[in-house]
């Protein structure tokens, strides 16, 4: 398999930055894990703040002893639909951002390296 090609699928079916790393270039694809990360663990930080709004809207149900199933995923349901914090937005978006750049730089570092080999 092509160089470009591993690189590419790494970085884009694997995580951002495995691919730059696979073809020595280590800094870049940490960089590229490192910011995918740091959007995640926002987003998840975002989702554990939800958790008392749920849990707000369960505990009376508990405490009479009328906690169904369905209010679980209706009240669940309600919190995860609201509109998004702009912290999680952004943390979208750089996920997406980041991975679709690491996807073409890799396929282009590895075009590079294997544009050396055959000069």
């Amino acid at each position: 398999m092509k160089q470009s090609t591993k690189g590419a699928i790494l970085s884009g079916l694997g995580f951002p930055g495995v691919g730059q790393i696979l073809l020595g270039r280590k800094w870049e694809g940490i960089t590229f894990i490192v910011i995918t990360s740091v959007a995640i663990l926002a987003i998840v930080y975002s989702a554990f703040q939800r958790i008392p709004l749920i849990l707000q809207k369960l505990i009376p149900a508990m405490e009479r002893d009328t906690l169904t199933l369905s209010m679980i995923f209706k009240e669940t349901h309600k919190v995860t639909t609201m509109a998004g914090t702009t912290l999680e937005q952004i943390s979208l978006w750089t996920i997406l951002l980041c991975w679709a750049f690491s996807l073409i730089h890799a396929y282009c570092i590895g075009r590079s390296l294997e544009n050396k080999t055959t000069a």
